[in-house]
């Protein structure tokens, strides 16, 4: 297998079979052993026929809409993805979320660049408050997020609404045989796009697995969760530009050729 700088390398990767399916290709390409652990659920909302309608009628008037994951557009109703369609200015928080819109025909007017956060996305020009202010903004997401987005642009006056279309929940696993497995591995390491991800794994895993856990490579797509993984005592923490899937690539060639260092 040409370039296979994978070999021998165990990817625990923490992520639903449907987000993570192309990173499994990859892995496997460059000679790796994938390992699927979703550490979280993503389960839509039961949403009212009367709720729906309503949600409907408020699309129709916004100015703006800022879908915050390719989740929220998974766990959308289909009357709901429909209406998108009208919405002038379709604004998403990354790449993957535009290619999910994409496959619904939802044209998209911005995609935050890879490595952005909710701060760097309010310092663009149609964000400003010469441009928001008394504008209709419509967040759709999950139960749970950030909030500074929706925060900072009611500060600067808009009028902004929710429309939220799913939960994550820690899945009930028990993964204790296969972190004794794992155990038995050299080359391990673990792949976490969220916060949430990461402190799940550690729910789920019994405390005498921590330790063990936290001495492995673990590869993360942002400042914000490599800095709680560093709180939470990992330590060493490799951080990927953007959770796509070349991206993610990279680094885990990083992190290959750098063991390959440490032992000659």
């Amino acid at each position: 297998m040409a370039n296979a700088f994978l070999k021998g390398w165990h990817i625990v990767i923490m992520r639903s079979q449907h987000q993570a399916s192309s990173l499994i290709t990859l892995v496997k390409e460059k000679g790796g052993d994938p390992i699927l652990l979703p550490t979280q659920d993503i389960l839509p909302l039961a949403i009212s026929s009367e709720t729906l309608a309503k949600w409907i009628n408020t699309i129709q008037q916004v100015d703006i809409l800022v879908v915050t994951s390719a989740n929220a557009v998974y766990c959308a109703p289909a009357s709901l993805i429909e209406a998108m369609k009208q919405v002038p200015c379709v604004v998403t928080m990354g790449k993957a979320t535009t290619q999910a819109l994409g496959e619904k025909e939802i044209l998209v007017f911005f995609t935050a660049p890879p490595g952005s956060t909710s701060e760097s996305v309010l310092t663009h020009a149609f964000l400003q408050k010469n441009a928001v202010e008394n504008k209709n903004i419509l967040l759709l997401a999950g139960e749970g997020g950030r909030t500074v987005l929706a925060n900072e642009l009611a500060h600067r006056g808009a009028i902004v609404n929710w429309l939220k279309v799913y939960r994550q929940e820690q899945p009930h696993i028990d993964i204790t045989s296969q972190l004794q497995q794992w155990q038995q591995f050299s080359k391990m390491c673990f792949i976490s796009t969220s916060s949430r991800s990461l402190e799940n794994l550690l729910k789920l895993a019994l405390p005498e697995f921590h330790d063990w856990i936290k001495t492995k490579p673990l590869i993360v797509v942002s400042s914000r969760i490599a800095k709680q993984a560093i709180e939470w005592g990992f330590q060493h923490i490799v951080e990927a530009k953007a959770p796509h899937p070349e991206d993610i690539l990279i680094v885990l060639q990083e992190m290959a050729n750098d063991y390959v260092k440490m032992r000659y």
